[in-house]
């Protein structure tokens, strides 16, 4: 980690050059998906791994990558030493809401899934598997 950098450092993103995933859509830039425009209004690349990302910034190839909370929880669980040479910061560049879909008369019934996902809730084990994939701290 570079002497001197703190949660400031996000304040102001001009300049930096920045890492994404393709596909996902920043809110630090009007959720511009288009990987030319991304490039070339906000210095930011998008690549297919988040992980390949975080590498890039530890090895001073890039100055940040915007990742999931759930990938850098795990992602640090398996690599702890690398979380020495980075800065996490606390802002949040945007929160994804994904659902559940099923295919109606598919092999996965709603009602089946329901009562799976209310199970697991009384229990305590989705929030256990919510809090080992990072989803909530």
């Amino acid at each position: 980690m570079a002497p001197g950098i703190d949660q400031r450092y996000f304040d102001d993103l001009t300049g930096k050059s920045i890492l994404g995933r393709l596909g996902f859509h920043y809110a630090f830039a009007g959720f511009e998906a288009d990987p030319k425009i991304l490039e070339q209004r906000f210095r930011t690349r998008v690549t297919v791994t988040h992980e390949g990302n975080v590498r890039s910034v530890v090895a001073g190839r890039a100055d940040l990558a915007i990742v999931t909370r759930s990938f850098l929880t795990r992602f640090l669980q398996r690599e702890p030493e690398l979380a020495r040479q980075l800065v996490v910061s606390e802002r949040t560049d945007q929160i994804y809401e994904h659902t559940i879909l099923t295919r109606r008369g598919g092999a996965v019934a709603t009602a089946w899934l329901d009562s799976l996902l209310d199970r697991l809730a009384g229990d305590g084990r989705l929030e256990m598997l919510w809090r080992r994939s990072g989803i909530v701290s």
